[in-house]
């Protein structure tokens, strides 16, 4: 008995399918389904730059924020579309419909955008016809509608991509317009449109009528940078070459792996077709690669599309190559172990740095804790402590402070400080600009207004936004009431870890500062000399826990412990000493050995413990002894 075919058809997808396979590319994004479109007016543009057809490289986004139906638009003055092409280009999914050397991988970008968001239309001129079909759900299946073309009035090749958010089963959140406009800027995939001098986008918010709103023109800049790589190499196994430009920024840069689509920092990892991928491969989350940003050109990458090779991810995300493929696996192997010996110099230098601020948090512990020990020494010797002022700028006007580092794409502002009305009357108005496009002002004219806090001081408040990494500016602040004010403003990427505060001098007091006396009596473990406290680190109960520059002192248990008590040992000497001078004790004739003793004996077990938690880190206490234990373990027996 043989069997006999029953059913043979091609193989369906069920409508949760759709839905699933156009939801994992654009996952319901706005700004995703924004870039695929952009990209598609891109790749007309650089079809008529093929053929060497002038144009006007304009692509505009219009954006119209309903409470329901938000609408977001692209147009474009391109090539246009035919009427019998949007069959293919719009009405089928996964047919390979862009040209050679462009982006449009399988003809998904442009559906992918309209149904993942809701409906779409697609409106075009060309030739002197205008075209029309429309992308929409019906019974949980997308649905593809085309009009008959009629004559167009408009002589100009032109196409308008109109997506409605409708979808009635997502929840699609509309960003605000500034949002957009960064995400946009900021995108991978879109370097190369936003950095391209033969592109004009441009941003719109529109009102239901149509009507603009608002308008900015967008762009990239890429961090001001030195090139230190320009090369090509072979991949192993393969007759391919790829040329890899590595360039190595003065700021550290977001990383892929911490800020993904819109990272500063990485390999643009491109063929002919675009921008596949965004990555620093191994090193996407290590911090001494943050530094680095190039690109990764490699053409033999179509070949491989071109022949249903797979080597691109289903989403065609940051990460769009499939780097388990065993192209890729060779291409990024070899990328790799060109950047190690870079990223191992950066690991040495940020070592070196680390150890700096090892030192500056030395520095800062000492100044925080002599700033304290002068506080025992004011409560128990008297004397008027100090209150802290406003700056004034010299001349009685000027920027407050004068250096300012700004995040890239974020609004931030300066602050203009002047003596009010004494040398500028309230609500005097001034002008402010910048010296480079660089950082734009925001706000050029403010007006100075009273500080509420403190009388006799006015302040302005000024706006300014950073649009390269690296770029420094001038911003200057004008009126006929003073001579200009300046301040220098440098675009970063991030804000680096909040390194120590420097190290303040302390006010006048007592004490100034922690000093290693190698040469001193070892006798005598610890003293105060010329306000200094001063340690003998050759002293024998010293030496084993202290080296002669204090090291150990900050960074072992037993160096913390036994700095605490040198310390707690010398001021408490120096305090008693002083008091008895003074005669803040009553003193019999002499008897002031006695005194001075005595008064040490009660300020050590009064403010010892207190000294111990400014030198001893928390996790190498027990915890605050009791009054009792305290007593008990006095140095000097009551």
């Amino acid at each position: 008995m043989t069997n006999e075919v029953a059913v043979e058809r091609p193989l369906t997808m069920a409508p949760r399918g759709w839905k699933h396979q156009i939801d994992q590319a654009i996952k319901r994004d706005v700004i995703r389904a924004l870039v695929e479109l952009i990209l598609n007016s891109d790749d007309s543009y650089r079809n008529m730059e093929r053929q060497t057809t002038p144009h006007s490289g304009a692509i505009e986004i219009r954006i119209c924020r309903k409470h329901r139906g938000s609408v977001v638009e692209v147009v474009d003055e391109a090539e246009g579309i035919r009427a019998d092409a949007m069959d293919n280009a719009v009405g089928e999914y996964g047919s390979a419909t862009a040209a050679p050397r462009v982006r449009g991988f399988f003809g998904r970008g442009l559906k992918e955008a309209a149904l993942g968001l809701g409906s779409g239309e697609v409106h075009s001129i060309r030739n002197g016809h205008y075209s029309r079909c429309a992308l929409s759900w019906s019974d949980d299946e997308p649905r593809y509608r085309r009009y008959n073309p009629v004559p167009a009035q408009a002589k100009r090749n032109t196409t308008a991509i109109r997506i409605t958010v409708d979808r009635a089963d997502a929840d699609i959140r509309m960003p605000q317009f500034d949002s957009i406009a960064d995400n946009l800027e900021r995108y991978f995939s879109l370097r190369d449109v936003m950095t391209n001098s033969n592109r004009r986008v441009t941003l719109c918010e529109v009102s239901s009528s149509g009507q603009k709103r608002k308008e900015r023109p967008l762009g990239y800049s890429f961090p001001v940078a030195a090139r230190i790589l320009d090369k090509d190499f072979p991949v192993p196994g393969y007759q391919a070459t790829f040329r890899l430009t590595l360039w190595r920024s003065d700021e550290p840069l977001t990383l892929p792996g911490e800020d993904d689509r819109l990272a500063s920092g990485g390999l643009l990892i491109a063929s002919e077709k675009g921008i596949l991928a965004l990555s620093l491969l191994k090193y996407n989350n290590n911090p001494s690669a943050a530094r680095f940003f190039g690109r990764v050109d490699c053409p033999y990458l179509d070949e491989l599309i071109e022949h249903n090779e797979p080597v691109l991810t289903a989403t065609r995300e940051v990460e769009g190559l499939r780097w388990d493929n065993a192209f890729c696996k060779g291409l990024r192997a070899t990328i790799e172990e060109i950047l190690k010996p870079y990223v191992e110099e950066e690991e040495h230098k940020s070592k070196l740095r680390q150890d700096a601020v090892s030192d500056e948090r030395m520095r800062q512990r000492i100044s925080s804790a002599v700033t304290e020990l002068n506080a025992i020494a004011q409560s128990e010797l008297g004397g008027e402590g100090t209150t802290k002022e406003p700056f004034v700028p010299e001349g009685g006007v000027g920027f407050v402070p004068e250096y300012v580092q700004i995040l890239v794409g974020r609004d931030a502002a300066l602050y203009l400080r002047s003596v009010t009305p004494a040398r500028v009357a309230e609500g005097t108005i001034i002008g402010v600009t910048s010296d480079t496009d660089d950082v734009i002002v925001k706000t050029p004219t403010v007006q100075v207004a009273s500080d509420p806090k403190h009388e006799g001081l006015g302040t302005a408040r000024i706006i300014v936004e950073g649009r390269r990494i690296g770029a420094e500016a001038v911003v200057t602040a004008k009126a006929e009431a003073f001579r200009p004010a300046e301040a220098l403003v440098k675009v970063i990427a991030k804000r680096p870890p909040p390194p120590p505060p420097r190290p303040q001098p302390p006010p006048r007091g007592l004490f100034r500062g922690v000093e290693p006396a190698p040469e001193a009596d070892p006798r005598v473990r610890a003293f105060v000399k010329d306000s200094v406290i001063w340690v003998s680190t050759t002293a024998p109960t010293v030496k084993p826990y202290i080296g002669p520059a204090l090291e150990g002192a900050y960074d072992t248990p037993q160096g913390q412990v036994m700095l605490a008590e040198l310390i707690a040992e010398a001021c408490c000497r120096e305090i008693a000493r002083q008091r008895v001078q003074k005669q803040l004790v009553a003193v019999p004739a002499g008897a002031e050995a006695d005194a001075r003793e005595r008064e040490y004996r009660r300020l050590h077990n009064q403010y010892a413990h207190r000294i111990h938690e400014m030198f001893v880190q928390r996790e190498n206490r027990r915890g605050r002894p009791t009054s009792a234990e305290m007593i008990d373990s006095a140095s000097v027996p009551l």
